[in-house]
């Protein structure tokens, strides 16, 4: 039992890491899209 509970609790950590890594890219790329928009708007 303690086993499958530990199992579960690393694959959500997995799955929140991942999250979090797809996050912080789609903002990076995000911001690189809205400085190249105000470079060429300039």
């Amino acid at each position: 039992m303690m086993m499958m509970m530990m199992m579960m609790m690393m694959m959500m950590m997995m799955m929140m890491m991942m999250m979090m890594m797809m996050m912080i890219v789609v903002f990076i790329e995000r911001l690189n899209e809205f400085s190249s928009f105000k470079v060429l708007s300039k």
